[in-house]
């Protein structure tokens, strides 16, 4: 039994100077190491203030052991970082992997670094003489962490995704023991004792348990966001879910709960827990957060806006859902325009999603509903309902795309209006 409150305090934010910091792993009580674009960071468990950053290749991920650290380029192959000192790390020997390949995630247990190579598999590399012992036969490798003689592999086929278990007692031959399906593509896996997580992106995670050589599924949770990252801290999981950091209850046999999510500062790529705290590799910042065991929460998600179109009549669906662990108490009042809702009192039980249609009006002029919850963090708020400036079928207002980089290696600026009379189709893409 949990007293009703927040579960997670942001203990502190800092600015990097440093970009695109993907991924994080927790040294010891007081240090964390979070690695990104530009090399390295070492930021404080604290309060998340940074002692020092460190100009290197690119990281991508980090697997740490006992104050070593392995951190992967991606590119560039891995370089070795001893923090005995966090205060003063000292870089170490280099890895070169294989020299036309992209790795993806990268683990070490202070006697083996295990990467994954995406279409090249995944390999076991001795730590101490940096040779490679064996290779896995999978088809296209993303997440991989080591256990206690075994190795888990986020696996990408045809088929789908997939959370394979290898025994390494013979590093030279892996063999696969068995293969649990996901319904996402894995980005991350993390395993502690006989709990293991995957990071899905928009499916949220998947928690397993270890049971000698099968992997017995306990369930699946999802988040505000695409989860990018996990990690475990003994009954907890903590996830990089791009809007949010989650936490989620993974501790006995039962269905995994969500008991809290909080707002980060731009972006939760990865996160690394432990002692109670966890670092989140925040994109350009290192945002330090801390866990109380004693208490959780109802969890609202509401966006922050909802568009009519001009001339609506018809209501327009507002979703509202508790990602939380306890009954959310939720009120809704209209206070601006001539909007009505269809329930203005809800109760949402713990991961209940509830559809609300918000009436337009006559005028359909738009205005505001405001809410009020039992959510510890997020007791109140406004949802603002306008109307869009362009409705489908009509000439959109001219707007600048800044910086594209086109075919021909020139980087511009180009407005809509330049390509009038023409199709355009914008694609955002990105692989993490």
């Amino acid at each position: 039994p949990l007293d009703l409150g927040d579960p997670i305090t942001t203990l502190g934010t800092m600015e990097l100077g440093f970009y695109e910091h993907v991924d994080a792993a927790v040294i010891d009580e007081e240090w964390a190491i979070l690695v990104g674009q530009g090399g390295f960071t070492i930021a404080s468990l604290d309060d998340g203030h940074i002692d020092d950053q460190y100009s290197t290749d690119r990281g991508y991920y980090i697997g740490l052991h006992d104050h070593v650290a392995w951190v992967g380029t991606k590119y560039n192959g891995l370089y070795e970082v001893d923090l005995t000192d966090p205060t003063d790390p000292r870089m170490g020997r280099r890895y070169p992997g294989l020299a036309d390949g992209a790795h993806m995630d990268v683990d070490f247990d202070g006697t083996w670094i295990l990467v994954s190579w995406l279409a090249d598999g995944a390999e076991l590399v001795r730590a101490d003489d940096l040779t490679r012992a064996g290779s896995f036969d999978v088809t296209s490798a993303r997440g991989a962490a080591l256990g206690d003689g075994i190795a888990l592999i986020c696996d990408e086929t045809d088929e789908g995704s997939s959370l394979v278990l290898f025994d390494i007692s013979d590093p030279a031959a892996p063999a696969e023991v068995d293969r649990a399906a996901l319904p996402g593509r894995c980005h991350d896996v993390a395993i502690e004792g006989d709990k293991v997580v995957a990071a899905m992106g928009g499916y949220g995670i998947e928690v397993l348990r270890l049971d000698g050589d099968s992997l017995v599924d306990r369930g699946q949770v999802t988040l505000p966001g695409t989860t990018l990252g996990v990690d475990i801290d003994g009954d907890h999981a903590w996830t990089g879910s791009w809007e949010v950091a989650g936490l989620v209850w993974i501790g006995d046999e039962s269905t995994p709960v969500v008991i809290g999510h909080e707002e980060v500062s731009e972006s939760a790529m990865g996160v690394g827990a432990g002692h109670g705290k966890a670092m989140v590799a925040d994109w350009f910042h290192a945002t330090a957060m801390q866990l109380d065991p004693d208490v959780a929460g109802p969890e609202l998600v509401i966006p922050d806006e909802l568009p009519l179109a001009d001339g609506q009549t018809d209501p327009e669906r507002l979703e509202l859902w508790n990602n939380g662990a306890f009954d959310l108490d939720l009120t809704l009042t209209v206070t601006g325009g001539e909007l009505g809702v269809s329930e203005e009192s809800l109760v949402l039980a713990p991961g209940e999603k509830r559809t609300v249609l918000v009436d337009p009006g006559t005028r359909n002029t738009g205005g505001t509903i405001s809410w009020t919850s039992n959510d510890p963090d997020e007791p109140a708020g406004n949802l603002n309902v306008s109307v869009a400036v362009t409705q489908v079928g009509e000439p959109h207002v001219d707007f600048e795309l800044p910086g594209f980089s086109w075919p021909d290696g020139e980087l511009t600026n180009s407005r809509l209006s330049d390509f009038e009379g023409e199709v355009v189709f914008l694609a955002y893409w990105a692989e993490y």
